[in-house]
């Protein structure tokens, strides 16, 4: 099946959107050229447009560089590179709104929005119901109610994936004027055939084709948006299906085969830690809902829950990647079970970028929390968010567990588990006074809850960190909803900042059985100068290219005898300055197998790849596998 069509809208529709987002700035006093001061615009503007330019400003303010802030109004380079950014993220936000409406009204999953009937007199199934619930609310109105039909189902949406349809968000304060969302709604339903809405790929194939011609522009990447740009690059399936077939699969096949202790299916925990569109974790949705299958502990009803909200996680830099592959596990989860909800999507975005100290003294203080563990807590929040501030760039890269690991130590070092005769003393000297004391003193390892019926004593460190790992996000997530009842933009992007900071904090306190992906391939002379200095002070083995820094952290997160599987470059394999990193590779892991598929494997990408499945454990002997598939006409058959 031709992908023309779908290549051809997107970037349509993209370069509509940019058009139109940079008049809608211009009707706000905001352009290239200039920006108007309140004074020029005050007589002229209205309030309500008053109040969107501020949100704007303040919007262009926070998503600044620091050295910038000063310069937006009177610098033009500044101003147009910070005016860009905000239109391109602002049009890839809608663009990805939009395609994902008419996805899922194509596999009937919500109502007809954007698509058309003669039968309604040319308008969607919500636009006729809109105007039968209220005809004044479509008199005059310009779109003929097409936004208000948009608004609502985005709005019923964000209930499940609040990620992707936020109505809400920074970049959801500009939309179309209504002769160009007619025009990209033509394109949406005419030019782009509704076989293909109906792909599984067809999310990936928009996030490739909407920063295709972006690539070639960057020179050095040194932004989160550079970096996500110029390394995209869409996996093919049958690349995909190999790597999760080989990692998961072989590891579930150890369990029923008794080479491994056995293992509950919800508690085998999968990352991709540049997960671009969610291709490595929408196979590996399939692979984990045979698996739960084959367990047969949980009802198949549940079974798409449990999949997203325990056993997958995916990570990268860039925030409409994000979206996109949440969107992905969603429609996969609504195609096993309509009705299912969806407790929680582990899939950030890496890029948080909180400028000020992180200060969450008062809300803590008003949950009931043993002290030290609230001030542990707090720790952990500032230090972690003040490491990320410095080091944003590196994305999943980031080794923010080397911050929070010697706080954790700290506080729980030099004490010992208590005795089951000691644990029944001490409840009872509780119950008996009737008050609230802590078990966590010198000589005592254990940590009491708010409560004597939630005592729980911890028998090893880990079973402590993934508490206190529960403990963080319960926390921050209560800030972030004080925060967000405050009617204010920049209030929201902070709090979005920090429920962001907050779930890659947790994602680094625990390992992972299996680690996939592709990840991003940009070779040192291709980064900006603040890229690369991160690199070389963080991955000293593996600081040549960020495939190889993906690899070396990737190991980093691996579970004991757990599986990783990536598509790489294959230089790492051969070139000198890649010694030590072969070396760590080689004395630490087992390399079970390796294919070579050289430069045939991506159309227009000339670089030489290959497939490295490896397992956390020594190779003691045993065998591993290498194939050479450069030459081979058919690598998806071979």
């Amino acid at each position: 099946m031709s992908l023309k069509d779908i290549d051809t809208g997107i970037k349509k529709i993209k370069s509509m959107l940019i058009s139109d987002m940079e008049k809608q700035l211009k009707l706000l006093g905001i352009g290239y050229e200039k920006i108007y001061s309140f004074e020029e615009i005050n007589d002229i503007f209205d309030i309500n447009r008053k109040y969107k330019r501020k949100q704007v400003l303040d919007v262009l303010m926070n998503e600044c560089e620091e050295n910038e802030i000063g310069l937006l109004l009177s610098d033009y380079k500044i101003r147009e590179k910070n005016l860009k950014k905000y239109i391109r993220e602002c049009s890839f936000e809608l663009l990805n709104k939009l395609c994902a409406i008419r996805l899922l009204e194509v596999r009937n999953m919500i109502a007809p929005t954007v698509k058309k009937y003669k039968e309604y007199g040319d308008k969607s199934e919500v636009q006729k119901n809109l105007g039968q619930v209220s005809y004044s609310l479509l008199d005059r109105d310009p779109y003929d109610g097409m936004k208000f039909a948009i608004e609502l189902t985005l709005r019923e949406l964000s209930t499940q994936i609040k990620v992707m349809f936020d109505v809400n968000s920074e970049h959801s304060l500009l939309f179309p004027d209504s002769k160009t969302l007619r025009e990209i709604i033509k394109v949406l339903l005419d030019e782009i055939p509704e076989e293909d809405w109906k792909r599984d790929d067809f999310i990936g194939w928009t996030y490739q084709y909407f920063v295709e011609d972006e690539k070639e522009e960057i020179e050095q990447a040194d932004t989160p948006e550079e970096i996500a740009a110029k390394t995209q690059v869409y996996t093919y399936d049958w690349i995909v299906k190999y790597i999760v077939d080989n990692t998961l699969g072989a590891y579930w096949n150890e369990i029923i085969s008794g080479q491994r202790p056995q293992q509950s299916v919800e508690t085998i925990k999968l990352i991709d830690p540049s997960c671009g569109s969610g291709s490595f974790l929408v196979y590996a949705f399939d692979k984990f809902y045979e698996i739960y299958k084959d367990e047969g502990k949980v009802q198949e009803k549940d079974i798409p829950n449990y999949i997203i909200s325990k056993n997958l996680y995916g990570l990268d830099i860039d925030e409409r990647a994000v979206q996109l592959t949440a969107l992905n596990l969603y429609i996969k989860a609504k195609e096993r079970n309509r009705n299912m909800q969806i407790d929680k999507f582990n899939i950030i975005c890496t890029d948080s970028r909180i400028k000020q100290e992180v200060n969450i003294d008062k809300y803590l203080y008003s949950l009931s929390i043993e002290p030290k563990l609230r001030e542990v807590i707090k720790n952990i929040v500032q230090q972690a968010f003040n490491y990320m501030r410095e080091n944003n760039v590196l994305g999943s890269l980031m080794k923010v567990e080397e911050v929070i690991n010697p706080l954790i130590d700290e506080y729980i070092g030099g004490r010992r588990r208590l005795s089951i005769r000691e644990v029944q003393s001490k409840k009872q000297k509780i119950r008996a006074n009737e008050d609230q004391i802590t078990l966590f003193s010198p000589e005592v390892e254990q940590l009491s809850l708010d409560t004597i019926d939630e005592i729980r004593y911890f028998e090893s460190r880990e079973e402590f960190v993934d508490y206190l790992r529960q403990k963080i996000l319960d926390c921050v997530d209560y800030v972030v909803t004080k925060i967000n009842k405050d009617n204010d933009i920049n209030s929201r992007m902070f709090a979005k900042d920090l429920d962001r900071g907050s779930n890659f904090i947790g994602a680094m306190m625990q390992e992972y059985e299996i680690v996939v992906g592709n990840p991003p391939y940009l070779g040192n002379k291709k980064m900006g100068e603040f890229l690369r200095e991160k690199l070389k002070g963080s991955y000293d083995i593996s600081k040549n290219d960020l495939y190889s820094a993906f690899i070396e952290r990737s190991t980093n997160v691996l579970f004991n005898r757990g599986y990783l599987g990536l598509l790489t470059p294959d230089t790492y394999l051969f070139i000198s300055v890649y010694k030590k990193l072969r070396s760590y590779l080689l004395n630490s892991f087992y390399i079970k197998r390796v294919a070579m598929l050289g430069k045939r494997t991506f159309k227009g990408v000339n670089v030489s790849v290959s497939i490295l499945i490896l397992t956390n454990e020594s190779c003691d002997g045993k065998e591993s596998k290498f194939f050479d598939l450069a030459d081979c006409e058919n690598q998806e058959e071979a």
